[in-house]
C-alpha cells in the first residue's frame, strides 16, 4: 500500500514539473519582438519603419508578463521610443524620394552649367561685337537684306552687289548672276548668268534685278525675262536699259524674287505744278500708279491759261502741242485742244515707238525725286 502511494506521488511529481517549466513560455515572446525591432533602428530602409510603429505597442502590452525574463535582456520599448510629433522626426526617405532628390540636384547642377555658358557667350559677344555684326551684315543679311528670303552671294557690300565689281555674285532660283557692269554709251547694265537648272520660261519665276543708289534707295526694278529657254551650265549675257538720270545714280544692285501677291500691291503718287506768269498760268498734273513699287502707268493733265500773248506763253502752248503730236505719231489716244492736253499711258501694254516720261519699273522714289527736282509738288 505504501509502495503504491509512493509510486503515485512520483508520477504526480513528474507531471507537475513540466507544467512549472511551461509557465514562463509567454514571457519569451517579448524577447523575440524586441530582437526584431532593434535591427529596425539600424537599417535605413523605409519599409521597416512602419513595422516598428505597429510592433512597438505589442511589446509594451507584453511587458507585464516579463518578470520571469532575465534582467540581462534590455527592455525594447524604452530603447525604441520615437517622437512622431517632432517635425521630420522618424521620417526616413524612400528609394523613390532619394532618386527625386538626386535628380533635382543634377538638374540644378545642369542649370548652373548652362547659365555659366550663357554668361561666357555674352562676354565673348560683347568683346567681339563689332566683328560679329560685320560678319552678319556681309554673310547673313547679305543674302537677304530686305527680308524676302532670296538667294545668297559672295563679295557683297552690305548685302548688295556693287556695280562694276567683277567679284560680286548672287544666286537666285539656282541661277548665278555676276559681273554686273554699267555701260555709259547706251545707259545699260550688262551681266553674266549661269544656271544649274533648265527653264523654258524664266519670266514665270518672277526674278527681278533691282538698281539702287549709293544710299541703297531703290531706283528701278527689271524683270529678268530671257525670251529663249535657259540651258543648264551655259554662261550667257544679259542687259537692260535705264533712264539717263537713273543710270547716273545707280550704284548697287540686287537679284530677288517676288510672290504674285507682292507684285499686285498697288500704290499711287500724285504730283502737281502750278505757275503764275505774266500773261498766262500753267496748271499741270501727273498721276502715277505703281505695282510692287514699279511704275506701270501714269496719266497727264496739262493746261495753259493765256490772258495776254507773249513769247513765254507761246512757248508753253507749243510744248503742249508737241507732246500731243508725239502721241499721235505713236497712235496713242489723247484729248487735245489749244492749250490743253489729257492722256494716259499704260506701260504694261505699251509697244509703240514712244518715249514715256519714265520707263516701266521705275520706283516711286525715283519718280518723286525727279518730279521734285522739276519744282513739282508730290504727295
Amino acid at each position: 500500500m505504501n509502495n503504491d502511494n509512493n509510486i503515485q506521488n512520483q508520477i504526480n511529481t513528474q507531471v507537475a514539473q513540466p507544467q512549472a517549466v511551461a509557465q514562463p513560455v509567454p514571457a519569451v515572446q517579448p524577447q523575440v519582438v524586441a530582437q526584431s525591432v532593434a535591427p529596425v533602428q539600424a537599417q535605413p530602409v523605409a519599409q521597416p519603419v512602419v513595422q516598428t510603429q505597429s510592433v512597438q505597442p505589442v511589446a509594451v502590452q507584453q511587458t507585464p508578463v516579463a518578470p520571469s525574463v532575465s534582467n540581462d535582456i534590455p527592455a525594447p520599448a524604452e530603447a525604441t521610443v520615437i517622437d512622431n510629433n517632432a517635425p521630420g522626426a522618424g521620417v526616413i526617405p524612400t528609394v523613390e524620394e532619394e532618386q527625386v532628390i538626386l535628380d533635382n540636384s543634377q538638374k540644378k547642377s545642369g542649370s548652373n552649367f548652362v547659365l555659366i555658358i550663357l554668361i561666357l557667350l555674352l562676354v565673348v559677344g560683347l568683346m567681339f561685337a563689332e566683328d560679329i555684326m560685320l560678319f552678319i551684315e556681309n554673310n547673313i543679311i547679305a543674302s537677304d537684306p530686305t527680308g524676302v528670303g532670296d538667294g545668297n552671294g559672295d563679295s557683297l557690300v552690305g548685302g548688295y552687289l556693287l556695280l562694276n565689281d567683277v567679284n560680286g555674285n548672287m544666286t537666285v532660283r539656282s541661277i548665278k548672276f555676276y559681273n554686273l557692269k554699267k555701260n555709259s554709251n547706251n545707259f545699260t547694265i550688262g551681266l553674266n548668268y549661269e544656271s544649274d537648272l533648265e527653264f523654258k520660261n524664266i519670266s514665270e519665276e518672277n526674278i527681278y534685278i533691282e538698281v539702287y543708289n549709293s544710299n541703297k534707295e531703290l531706283l528701278y526694278k527689271h524683270l529678268f525675262d530671257v525670251k529663249e529657254k535657259i540651258s543648264k551650265n551655259v554662261v550667257r549675257t544679259y542687259s537692260f536699259e535705264l533712264d539717263a538720270d537713273v543710270f547716273e545714280d545707280s550704284f548697287y544692285a540686287l537679284v530677288k524674287t517676288y510672290s504674285n501677291a507682292e507684285l499686285e500691291k498697288i500704290t499711287n503718287l500724285s504730283c502737281k505744278y502750278r505757275a503764275s506768269n505774266e500773261g498766262y498760268n500753267e496748271l499741270y498734273k501727273h498721276f502715277f500708279t505703281f505695282k510692287s513699287d514699279m511704275l506701270v502707268s501714269y496719266s497727264v493733265d496739262k493746261k495753259v491759261e493765256v490772258s495776254a500773248t507773249s513769247t513765254s506763253s507761246t512757248i508753253a502752248m507749243n510744248n503742249i502741242k508737241k507732246e500731243y503730236d508725239a502721241l499721235e505719231i505713236a497712235k496713242l489716244p489723247a484729248t487735245y485742244s489749244e492749250g490743253s492736253l489729257v492722256y494716259n499711258i499704260d506701260l504694261e501694254t505699251l509697244e509703240a515707238d514712244y518715249i514715256p516720261l519714265y520707263k516701266k519699273g521705275t520706283s516711286s522714289l525715283s519718280v518723286k525725286n525727279k518730279e521734285v527736282f522739276k519744282k513739282w509738288e508730290c504727295e
